[in-house]
Formats: structure tokens, C-alpha cells, sequence
């Protein structure tokens, strides 16, 4: 069985998803803006599941009991990073303001960018935009059924060239070929796809299972490692903050398991760390600390 946020349904109609692209693009920032107070109420009104994952999560990350202002600019600064996500795939990555912190650490060789559904990965694309040695592919599970997927795919159809799906032996030769030629790799680590192997973590005060994959990959590739989010920090501005996590990790079969897990722990560390600053920019609308893969 997948992990429970694989089986959730793209909400919203695909014609008003085209309409909010058109306006963004044609009539602007403003008039677009205006537009995401009304779909953020309407999914705070209407998400049942989605408004009781924001308040679980706040609660946790603010130590207090989260008001309903504060699910709010939850939701409003996930569909603020929706609405970057279209400039960016549109090519106007110039009406935004990105701040990187640690860009100068990326290795010119090939390494593994450790990510989470924490504000924005896609502000990486202004990086690589001005920086000829950054070649950014990104490892994802693709929903065919996602709508806003769609959207996104007709704003940059050669988006796909560099995205790396999951799921079969093909991925892993295509994750070696990319490191191989230079390529850093792109892979989120706080969501299960398919018959992901999970193991125990203390995050936010908490154990959650986390995916293993991402280790066992880095540990497979032997390549150095960095954390990489792309943080929200107000109207059209990020903050993206590049740090080393690790040189590669150095495993065999008698000892992987143990060492993943140590290494997943500091990552879960250092994701509580960012969502502490940026509280309002950790994006898994559903029950997390619940969410697990079938044994």
C-alpha cells in the first residue's frame, strides 16, 4: 500500500486552475493575490482533513494551540508558492527576490540536494538559470492524475527532461548516470512513495517514520550530500539555505541500516530546526505523524 498523501485526489477545477495562470501571467501579481485570499478561505472552509493536519502540525512547531489566523497563512503561504511556481515555470523568475545562503558550497561534481515540502525547491531554478555549473534534475514521484501537475507541464513542457521518476531499476541508472556527468540531484525526504522502507525518527517532538530511500540512495552513489529549502519569507521573497550534511555516507550490508538511521535523524533534525524558523512553510496536508507504509 502507498503512503496515504499518493491516494489523495487534486482538488479544484482544471479551467479555473488555467484561468488563475492566465491571470498571474496577463493581468499580473496584484489582481492574482487577491485572488489566492479567496481560494485560501475556500479550502480552509472546505478541507476538513487538510485544516486538521495544519493545526496538528502548528501546534507542534508553534507550542501553542494555533488559531484559526494562524491555519490561514499556513494555507495562504502554500498558495503563495504555488503562484511563484507558475513565474518560475514561465520564465519570470526575475519578478522575485531569492537570497542564497551557501550557494558558493555546491561541489562543481555531482552530489545529492536532500529536500522536504518546506516553502519552495523550485527557487533552485534561479540558481541554475544564472549559474552554468548547477544542473539541477530532480528525483519525484509523478501523479498522472494530478491536476496542478498538468498546469505545470503545459507552462514548461521541457520541464520533464529533467526530472528523474521513481520506480523501477531504470531509476537508480539514471540517478547514477546524472551524479556521474556532474548533475546535482534533487529528492524530498519526508514523504513515503510506493513500498518505500521507513525508519523510526524524533521530529518535532514526536517519532514519525521517515523514508528510507534517500539514504540508501546516497549511501548506493557515494556522493556528498547537502540540505537544501527554499524558504518563504514574505510576498514574492525567499530565502534558500544550502548546508553540508554529509561527505557521502560510508556503509555496507552489515551496518546500512543502523548508519541510514543516524543519518535520517540529523536530517529530521535539521528539517525541525528550518520549520521552527519558517514554521508556516511546511506543506504535508495530512495526518503525518499517523502516515506510514504497509509493512
Amino acid at each position: 500500500m502507498t503512503a496515504r498523501w499518493t491516494r489523495k485526489r487534486s482538488r479544484g477545477s482544471l479551467a479555473l486552475m488555467r484561468l488563475m495562470v492566465w491571470i498571474a501571467l496577463r493581468l499580473g501579481r496584484w489582481p492574482a493575490r487577491l485572488i489566492l485570499h479567496g481560494i485560501t478561505t475556500y479550502f480552509l472552509l472546505f478541507s476538513l482533513e487538510g485544516r486538521r493536519a495544519s493545526r496538528a502540525y502548528l501546534a507542534r512547531v508553534l507550542d501553542r494551540r494555533p488559531g484559526l489566523g494562524d491555519i490561514y497563512r499556513h494555507y495562504f503561504t502554500f498558495a503563495c508558492t504555488l503562484l511563484d511556481r507558475v513565474y518560475l515555470l514561465a520564465g519570470r523568475g526575475d519578478v522575485l527576490s531569492v537570497d542564497f545562503h551557501g550557494r558558493d558550497l555546491l561541489p562543481r561534481s555531482g552530489c545529492l540536494l536532500i529536500g522536504a515540502h518546506l516553502g519552495s525547491f523550485d527557487v533552485m531554478r534561479v540558481l541554475a538559470e544564472h549559474d552554468p555549473n548547477v544542473d539541477v534534475r530532480v528525483l519525484m514521484h509523478l501523479r498522472p492524475d494530478s491536476k496542478i501537475e498538468r498546469i505545470f507541464d503545459e507552462l514548461n513542457p521541457a520541464l520533464k527532461e529533467g526530472v528523474i521518476p521513481i520506480g523501477g531499476i531504470a531509476t537508480m541508472l539514471r540517478l547514477k548516470e546524472a551524479v556521474e556527468g556532474g548533475a546535482q540531484v534533487a529528492l524530498l525526504a519526508d514523504r513515503f512513495v510506493a513500498e518505500d522502507r521507513s525508519v523510526s525518527c524524533r521530529f518535532l517532538g514526536e517519532t514519525v517514520s521517515l523514508p528510507a530511500g534517500p539514504f540508501h540512495v546516497a549511501a548506493t552513489l557515494g556522493v556528498p550530500m547537502y540540505t537544501c529549502f527554499g524558504l518563504h519569507r514574505g510576498w514574492g521573497r525567499y530565502q534558500v539555505v544550502i548546508e553540508p550534511f554529509a561527505e557521502g555516507i560510508d556503509a555496507d550490508r552489515t551496518n546500512r541500516d543502523e548508519v541510514v538511521a543516524q543519518y535520517a535523524q540529523a536530517f529530521a533534525d535539521r528539517l525541525a530546526y528550518w520549520c521552527r524558523q519558517a514554521p508556516y512553510n511546511w506543506f504535508n496536508f495530512y495526518d503525518f505523524w499517523s502516515d506510514a507504509p504497509s509493512k
